[in-house]
């Protein structure tokens, strides 16, 4: 045996080994966020608050959205926007989250109506759900109730 073949001799398992590990892993599933050809299939609903709940304004309350992709791991993020109920109002709140591509999310954010708005004022809460590829997909609205507080709690 020459010299040369006496010094890889020894280093020839860990290169097979590197190798090998090169040729698995993880790989894209079909279907998958990276897929050129797939496409989202969203849905989105709010788990919290109710519809028909009276909220109380200066005082936080909590929107739990669930969002789904029911086609595959294209999901990358979820949300809400909250505004009052007449045509062209201005958003209440609102709030997102991104993150690697799922197939699905709960998330629970904070809402505060402010104490400016009065009682008996209604307020339309959605969840949204975001896909890849700026795909995304609005919740049915949760309609509450808010009742002003006058406690000094409140403020």
């Amino acid at each position: 045996m020459t010299g040369r073949a006496a010094r890889w001799r020894g280093r020839s398992v860990p290169i097979l080994a590197l190798l090998a590990l090169g040729c698995v892993g993880d790989r894209e599933r079909p279907g998958g966020p990276l897929d050129p050809g797939g496409s989202a299939r969203l849905s989105v609903r709010l788990l919290a608050p109710e519809t028909g709940a009276t909220v109380l304004t200066g005082v936080d309350i909590t929107v739990r959205v669930e969002a789904r992709d029911l086609n595959a791991l294209y999901l990358d993020g979820v949300g809400f926007v909250a505004r009052r109920l007449s045509e062209g109002a201005p958003v209440v709140d609102s709030a997102a989250v991104r993150f690697p591509s799922r197939s699905d999310s709960t998330h629970e954010f904070m809402l505060r109506i402010p104490n400016s708005f009065q009682t008996n004022t209604q307020v339309d809460i959605y969840g949204i759900a975001y896909g890849v590829r700026g795909a995304n997909e609005l919740s049915e609205p949760v309609h509450v109730t808010v009742v002003q507080c006058t406690d000094p709690v409140c403020e």
